[in-house]
């Protein structure tokens, strides 16, 4: 796949992954830009100059460079693709406070599925769901950084709100569960 351009391993690494770590790399052709270089301008150009929207963001879909109905307001204003990632899309859109609350959701997400599991008595279909439902979130977590499905599939999203719904339910009707035998053992 790579013409074996690659003398030793050093030079495969970077070949491989040194546009994804250099923080200037910019495809001039295709508008693409490098992971860190995607961080590295979101830091710059938000983060520095604009502490308000590195906080809050410019808006949903504010980052969107490809779309049927719009681009978005600052697609417009760059000759490159901002939304590398999950994690560069979401700070230019919601900033660093919705990007952390979407991160405390799957993380608590994971917290909740742990402690669910922890009951033995559960049916085994149910830790079945949760099992999975902990690894769609741990997933999507690990997925965060690296490509922007989260946001653009719609089978990823619909997926991950199904396994918050499920947990959330499982979560309650337990809670209830507990809270009504402990009234009747009063």
């Amino acid at each position: 796949h790579y013409g074996g351009r690659a003398s030793n391993l050093t030079d495969l690494w970077n070949e491989v992954f040194g546009y994804s770590l250099d923080v200037s790399h910019i495809n001039r052709e295709t508008g693409e830009l490098g992971r860190a270089t995607a961080f590295s301008i979101w830091w710059t150009e938000s983060f520095q100059k604009d502490l308000l929207h590195a906080i809050f963001g410019y808006a949903p879909g504010a980052a969107r460079s490809d779309s049927i109905f719009t681009i978005g307001e600052l697609a417009k204003r760059f000759p490159f693709r901002l939304e590398r990632s999950t994690t560069v899309q979401m700070l230019w859109e919601v900033g660093l406070f919705g990007a952390f609350l979407y991160f405390v959701v799957l993380a608590r997400g994971v917290q909740i599925c742990r402690r669910l599991l922890q009951d033995d008595s559960a049916p085994p279909e149910r830790r079945a769901v949760l099992r999975t439902c902990m690894a769609v979130f741990l997933m999507s977590v690990v997925m965060w950084p690296y490509g922007r499905e989260l946001l653009e599939v719609p089978a990823q999203a619909i997926l991950l709100v199904v396994c918050l719904g499920y947990v959330s339910l499982v979560s309650v009707s337990q809670q209830v569960a507990q809270r009504t035998v402990a009234k009747l053992a009063t």
